[in-house]
């Protein structure tokens, strides 16, 4: 079975867009480092975390603490640079994209559930709905035609 992407990869197609888009090489290098500061960030902070647990080193962890900083400061530093256009670029492109995202994972529901012959996914037409009034004993339920 072939594996899905996830969120990830979904903020990496986000990000290689907007350093595809051009710009100034400020725009370039503060897209950049907003790419770079999660893998800094919790990446080092996983792996010194790791080796500070295989050496019993508090070395390690206090460097995990400083990459964790450093990506940060990288966030920081990438937002100054890009600028306030990439505020407006990024929710264009992010409402764009999560759009398709969702379009994307309604049609793999409903091939895998035609397939495996599961429960099929929830219908986009509006269904009705049992309603609840205030006057109702005990919270019962008057349906739409029952003309109560």
């Amino acid at each position: 079975m072939m594996r899905k992407p996830g969120y990830c990869v979904l903020y990496a197609r986000i990000i290689t867009a907007a350093l595809g888009r051009g710009g100034s090489p400020c725009f370039r290098l503060g897209m950049f480092l907003f790419l770079l500061n999660w893998p800094v960030g919790y990446g080092g902070l996983a792996l010194c975390g790791l080796l500070a647990l295989i050496w019993k080193s508090n070395f390690w962890a206090i460097l995990g603490g400083c990459f964790y900083v450093l990506s940060w400061l990288m966030l920081g530093l990438g937002v100054l640079l890009a600028g306030a256009g990439a505020r407006t670029f990024f929710q264009n492109i992010c409402r764009r994209k999560r759009a398709a995202w969702q379009r994307l994972r309604t049609i793999r529901a409903m091939s895998e559930s035609k397939g495996s012959g599961g429960v099929s996914p929830p219908s986009t037409q509006p269904t009705k709905q049992a309603v609840f009034h205030r006057s109702d004993k005990a919270g019962e339920r008057l349906s739409e035609n029952s003309g109560k």
